[in-house]
């Protein structure tokens, strides 16, 4: 129970995805701690906060999954031009959710562009690009681009996965 796999989405992707699985903690507080990082300010400075991050937001995906009484599906998509979306999120009949995890508090526009190349890409597939950040929701924010949205790591299940509260 301490290592979870997200599984790469490879439906009606083309060929040119990758397919080896990423590993993820189920506890980032152990992670940080095999690490040696002991403050939210080591973490910070730290090469690995935005790994840590990118756990962080599989894991809560994980559990707003599992509380809501769904399995766990989590997908990553990564080409071989080495193109990555970090999450795909089914969200039923043909939908996805397409989730990007930044340690940033600025949202800029060219961060969705990878979501946006397979969004394209999915043929018979409604999308719906997030760009999720640590920082605090600002309510109206556009500014990640079209058909992408930003939210904080504290409302993934509400925003992203629609769940309610």
């Amino acid at each position: 129970g301490l290592l979870f796999l997200a599984q790469p989405f490879t439906e009606n992707f083309g060929k040119r995805l990758t397919k080896s699985p990423k590993i993820y903690f189920s506890d980032t507080g152990l992670v940080c701690h095999l690490l040696g990082l002991r403050s939210a300010t080591e973490l910070a400075r730290s090469p690995f906060s935005g790994p840590i991050f990118e756990n962080h937001v599989a894991c809560e995906i994980a559990k707003a999954q599992q509380h809501h009484g769904r399995r766990r599906e989590l997908y990553f998509l990564r080409d071989k031009a080495g193109v990555e979306v970090d999450f795909a999120v089914p969200m039923g009949a043909r939908r996805l959710a397409l989730v990007e995890a930044k340690t940033t508090r600025t949202v800029l526009p060219r961060m969705g562009d990878p979501m946006r190349l397979f969004m394209r890409a999915a043929k018979g597939y409604q999308c719906q690009g997030w760009i999720v950040h640590p920082g605090p929701d600002l309510p109206g924010f556009s500014g990640a681009g079209e058909g992408v949205h930003a939210c904080s790591a504290d409302s993934i299940a509400t925003k992203v996965l629609g769940f309610q509260a």
